[in-house]
């Protein structure tokens, strides 16, 4: 499907995946490297989505992100970053949580549009831990037809996806059903 059908479909299953997090037990740490604005939007307009969030770290300048994750690399857009800070930040935070079982840890790391010479091309790694299972995801726009914007909701609304099918949230498919983008498992 073209974005603008996209946009209007994932619109209301955005909400609705929102509320199915919200009327769960889980919690969600988030490490958000160059993407999820809309993501990170969708959760605090939500009321009592306090109880889900342990929190939501947006590092952005490469200082931010060394000191965020002690991870120093001339990319920061990969799986290496992600499964690792993922793992990282739910060690960290399953300490404070008296219940592990409905801990995830979530990092997405993002190269989006920009008019500045870019180190990788458009695209997403996102990774989960759980304390179990480390998954990793890749989000790929296979052609140039998407604005800062549109990616950066694209991104925003896979990272749901995944969530409501790492979590068993009333899952239906991990395919966003949008044409030129594809969101797999690596």
């Amino acid at each position: 499907m073209k974005y603008d059908q996209f946009y209007n479909v994932s619109k209301k299953e955005t909400e609705a995946i929102i509320q199915e997090i919200n009327f769960s037990d889980k919690k969600f740490i988030f490490s958000l490297f160059g993407s999820c604005q809309r993501l990170v939007k969708w959760f605090l307009d939500k009321e009592g989505i306090s109880k889900n969030l342990i929190g939501i770290y947006m590092p952005y300048s490469r200082k931010a992100i060394n000191d965020y994750t002690q991870f120093h690399s001339s990319s920061y857009v990969n799986s290496l970053l992600t499964s690792k800070v993922s793992k990282d930040k739910y060690d960290d935070f399953s300490l404070l949580n008296s219940s592990n079982d409905d801990l995830m840890s979530i990092a997405v790391s993002s190269s989006l549009k920009t008019k500045k010479h870019k180190r990788s091309d458009d695209g997403s790694y996102i990774s989960t831990y759980n304390g179990n299972q480390s998954i990793n995801y890749r989000i790929e726009f296979m052609a140039d037809e998407f604005s800062r914007t549109q990616q950066d909701f694209i991104i925003s609304f896979g990272v749901l996806k995944i969530i409501q099918l790492n979590n068993s949230l009333n899952f239906s498919s991990l395919d966003l059903d949008l044409d030129n983008v594809s969101l797999v498992s690596i």
